[in-house]
């Protein structure tokens, strides 16, 4: 018969993880005490050992859940029915590519697509060359990135407590900061990155700037971490371009929405 639990053990946890540690970097990071105390944890188990679980991450910007099923995607399925009471009225959610079709106490109030997982593989494609447009970036700078979003990548993700990972790096023009590449998650105590926020400022694209600046920030974090991925959407076929050439590539796949608890 399953169990079900709000789980806190992180060695429980990190152990069934890192069985596969490409396709769940995400919540592997999120093990870091960095983030763990905003994290609660759904498992089910049989005999006391996991056999699926989900995240729900509460961060400054979003309430995001968590679903990749490890096998039969029927027990994330129960599982995210079992705990439905237990989630936010909305949230964000990041599910395994068929899961939401399955749920029946949620509803998508957004659509946003299919996204592409990728991991790097191929580290030697990393530019060599040191750029000398390009400086590490800290919380006082925090104010110049947040312009740069708003003008070209609205929307954005930004949880400005990233800023002090000190893993953000920025590409300057005449002092003007007009492109970034940073992270979303990062763990050296679990040994894993995932890439994010990154942008080129529109009128700049196409120079090779993400290129030169994903090469930095992964070569800097290849000092501490052993598994490094971003996401991406899948129609975002430049950026996929570009993360290609540094060595990245797509290992699978997942949905994006906003979803709705129904009540009865």
């Amino acid at each position: 018969m399953a169990e079900y639990e709000l789980i806190s053990n992180r060695d429980k946890i990190g152990k069934f993880l890192l069985r596969d540690p490409a396709n769940k970097i995400y919540l592997i990071g999120d093990l870091d005490p960095f983030f763990f105390p905003r994290t609660k944890w759904f498992a089910m188990s049989h005999a006391h050992e996991i056999e699926e679980l989900a995240l729900l991450y509460e961060g400054d910007v979003a309430i995001t859940l968590l679903a990749f099923p490890d096998g039969d995607v029927m027990n994330a399925v129960e599982l995210l029915e079992h705990f439905a009471s237990q989630l936010p009225q909305e949230f964000y959610a990041h599910l395994g590519c068929g899961l939401m079709k399955k749920l029946k106490s949620f509803s998508a109030e957004e659509d946003f697509g299919t996204h592409l997982k990728m991991l790097l593989k191929e580290p030697d494609k990393l530019l060599v060359d040191t750029e000398e447009k390009i400086h590490r970036l800290g919380v006082e700078d925090e104010q110049s990135l947040l312009k740069l979003y708003e003008k070209h990548y609205p929307g954005n993700y930004f949880d400005k407590r990233m800023l002090e990972t000190g893993k953000y790096f920025g590409y300057f023009e005449n002092k003007e900061l007009i492109g970034v590449a940073g992270i979303h998650v990062y763990s050296p105590v679990m040994k894993v990155a995932a890439l994010g926020n990154i942008v080129v400022a529109g009128e700049q694209r196409g120079k090779g700037i993400c290129r030169k600046l994903v090469s930095t920030l992964c070569k800097d974090l290849l000092k501490t971490v052993d598994v490094i991925g971003l996401n991406v959407h899948s129609e975002n076929l430049s950026a996929i371009t570009c993360y290609e050439r540094c060595g990245f590539e797509v290992i699978g796949e997942y949905e994006e929405f906003l979803l709705k608890r129904l009540t009865n």
